[in-house]
């Protein structure tokens, strides 16, 4: 059966954004999301296997408890912001399509960005740049991102995050301690190989500098086939 959750989106600027507490605890196969004058769905078992991993891995992992939104966005992105109203983890509808009801997948991601967030890379990122006469972070909203473009919630300041980024030493911090979240939830480290697999089939677009922050899609899948053979 289908359904679309009532009373579940909230308007985030021009995004709409879904708690993913609610939209993982649909039954049905399919769950619907009003976008416009239409719908989209989205498959139900990817939605439950997201929320089962962020459950999981938060609750092995010390630190962040942000809240989970699916932002309405096809691209497959992922991200975490913090601000004086606390932490966010947003996960794009096109993250939904591309890793489906792949849980222990779903955890490497959710581990990644809990790990952003705790090993502050944002904080350090920024103070580096006020040193040195750079970019300052609009409004104390903080970005972390996985992958690939950034969702236009943020577009007006995601071009100076794009461009420079996080640096390659602190992406393999986070997807090692992502890794090391995920297996003390229980789950297989063999998803972070194929969530690393599936994001690196998934680049859209060699233009966005993003990608030159962080370490390429084979050295990425080599590394976390390395951490999950130990």
């Amino acid at each position: 059966m289908d359904k679309a959750p009532r009373g579940a989106s909230r308007h985030v600027g021009t995004v709409s954004a879904w708690p993913l507490a609610v939209l993982g605890s649909v039954d049905g196969a399919r769950v619907g999301l009003p976008v416009g004058s239409g719908v989209r769905w989205l498959d139900a078992a990817a939605l439950r296997a997201a929320w089962e991993a962020a459950q999981r891995v938060e609750a092995v992992t010390p630190g962040a408890r942000p809240q989970y939104l699916l932002i309405d966005d096809p691209t497959a992105n992922a991200f975490a912001v913090r601000s004086a109203q606390g932490e966010t983890i947003g996960i794009h509808t096109g993250m939904v399509e591309l890793l489906g009801p792949d849980e222990p997948a779903w955890a490497a991601l959710i581990g990644h960005e809990l790990a952003h967030l705790n090993l502050r890379h944002s904080e350090q990122r920024r103070s580096r740049q006020n040193e040195t006469g750079g970019i300052v972070a609009v409004a104390s909203i903080l970005l972390t991102a996985v992958a690939f473009p950034l969702t236009p919630l943020f577009a007006e300041f995601a071009t100076s995050f794009t461009e420079k980024g996080y640096s390659r030493d602190d992406e393999r911090a986070a997807d090692e301690a992502g890794i090391a979240s995920m297996r003390r939830a229980g789950y297989d480290p063999e998803g972070a190989v194929r969530f690393f697999e599936k994001l690196g089939g998934s680049a859209q677009s060699p233009r966005f500098a993003f990608l030159s922050t962080h370490p390429d899609s084979a050295e990425r899948v080599a590394a976390a086939r390395a951490l999950a053979d130990r």
